[in-house]
């Protein structure tokens, strides 16, 4: 009697969490189609939607160049030769 009893429990144990396993959704990678559109201002929403075409996409895909540029980063060299010529000439 006591191992039915402990056979139901564990059954009863593994249903329960199942059920609560499956209960919980996967997380989602983001909105669906649909779900973007509603939040559109054609569908008085608050979000502008884009259709983005092989264009935009080369456009968008530009990396702009970070940091300074070679004739300011030249400047710390054309200073050092201007100090040693004032040096020189004095």
């Amino acid at each position: 009697m006591i191992s039915l009893t402990l056979r139901f429990a564990k059954g009863a144990a593994l249903v329960v969490t199942l059920g609560l396993v499956a209960s919980c959704g996967l997380p989602r990678s983001g909105p669906n189609k649909s779900e973007i559109y509603s939040g559109s201002v054609l569908e008085q929403g608050d979000a502008f939607v884009l259709v983005v075409d092989d264009r935009v996409n080369r456009i968008a895909a530009v990396t702009p160049a970070l940091g300074f540029s070679a004739g300011f980063t030249d400047v710390a060299l054309l200073a050092r030769i201007q100090s040693a010529l004032v040096i020189r000439l004095a």
